[in-house]
C-alpha cells in the first residue's frame, strides 16, 4: 500500500484516479490539489484537501492530473521543492511534450522518478462530476518512460495502475504521440468539425421531427468533450495531426471523385475498399 497519494487536479481523470485508489484501499492517505476549491469540497469524501501544490511534495506518489499546457508550471514549481515525491507521473494525451518539460525543469536528479502515463480512459464528460472509479477498469494505461526514468520508478508506476484494474504497457512517448494523433486527435477533429458542419440541419430536423438520427447522435458524442483541453492536445500535437488530416483529405477526396463520376460500381468500390479497413 502507498503511504501518501497525491493528485494535483481532480477534473474528470484525476478525481477518477482518487475515487479508484479510495474504493480499492491503494493509499493510505490520498492528497488532493485544485485551482477550483468547489472541486477540492465535492472530493472530501474521498481525499483530505490541501490548499497550496507544495502541500503536495510530502507524498510517495504524485500525479499530474492537470490540463497539458499547465504541466510545464507545475514541474516549475516541483523544482523548487526540497522534498520531492519518490515518483511522479501524469495522465496526459500527449507525451513528448511533456518529457521535454520535465527535462528542462526536473534535470538529471529528478528524472529517474518520473515516470510519463496516459490512461487511455474517459468519455466527453468535463470536470470531477464526471468521475467515477471504474473508469480505468480493463482500460489500457500507457507508460512512456524517458531514457533517465529509473526502471524502479516504471515498475511502482505500473503496480499502481494494476492494482486500479487497469493494464499498464509500455511504449516510445513519439510513437505514442503519432499513434494517438490518427486513432483518437483525429477522431475529435472530425467529430467537432462534423458539429460544425451539420449545425442548421440538426437544428432544422429536431424542430420538425424530434432526435436526430442514431448515426449522427453517435458520431456528435465526441464533439460534447471539452473544447479547451482538446484545443491544447491539438496544439501540443499538430504536426502528427496535421499528417493525418492531410491522409483524411485525401481519402475523402477520393469519395468525391466516384460521386462525380456518377456510377454506382464506383461508389460501391470506393465503400468496399473503406470497409475492408475496418478492424
Amino acid at each position: 500500500m502507498i503511504e501518501t497519494l497525491a493528485v494535483w487536479g481532480v477534473g474528470h481523470i484525476g478525481a477518477s484516479v482518487v475515487m479508484a485508489a479510495r474504493q480499492r484501499a491503494v493509499a493510505q492517505t490520498i492528497l488532493g490539489y485544485d485551482l477550483d476549491h468547489e472541486a477540492i469540497a465535492a472530493m472530501a469524501a474521498y481525499l483530505e484537501p490541501v490548499f497550496s501544490p507544495d502541500a503536495l511534495q510530502q507524498a510517495d506518489l504524485l500525479i499530474l492530473a492537470v490540463p497539458p499546457m499547465a504541466l510545464a508550471s507545475c514541474f516549475e514549481r516541483i523544482a523548487s521543492w526540497p522534498r520531492r515525491p519518490a515518483v511522479i507521473s501524469d495522465v496526459a494525451s500527449i507525451k513528448e511534450p511533456v518529457c521535454r518539460w520535465a527535462w528542462a525543469s526536473l534535470g538529471e536528479q529528478g528524472l529517474p522518478g518520473f515516470v510519463p502515463a496516459h490512461p487511455i480512459a474517459g468519455n466527453e464528460g468535463k470536470g470531477y462530476g464526471a468521475a467515477h472509479p471504474d473508469l480505468f477498469c480493463k482500460r489500457p494505461i500507457v507508460i512512456t518512460p524517458h531514457e533517465m526514468t529509473s526502471p524502479q520508478a516504471v515498475e511502482y508506476i505500473c503496480t499502481f495502475w494494476t492494482e486500479l484494474d487497469a493494464r499498464p504497457t509500455l511504449m516510445d512517448c513519439r510513437e505514442h504521440d503519432q499513434l494517438l494523433a490518427g486513432l483518437s486527435h483525429l477522431p475529435h477533429a472530425l467529430a467537432f468539425a462534423l458539429a460544425r458542419a451539420t449545425t442548421s440541419n440538426a437544428q432544422r430536423w429536431h424542430r420538425t421531427i424530434g432526435p436526430l438520427p442514431r448515426s449522427l447522435q453517435d458520431m456528435l458524442r465526441v464533439a460534447r468533450s471539452d473544447p479547451e483541453l482538446w484545443g491544447e492536445i491539438f496544439f501540443l500535437n499538430h504536426q502528427a495531426l496535421l499528417a493525418h488530416l492531410d491522409a483524411y483529405i485525401e481519402t475523402l477526396e477520393g469519395l468525391r471523385t466516384a460521386l462525380q463520376k456518377e456510377k454506382l460500381t464506383t461508389i460501391s468500390r470506393w465503400l468496399t475498399d473503406s470497409s475492408m479497413h475496418v478492424g
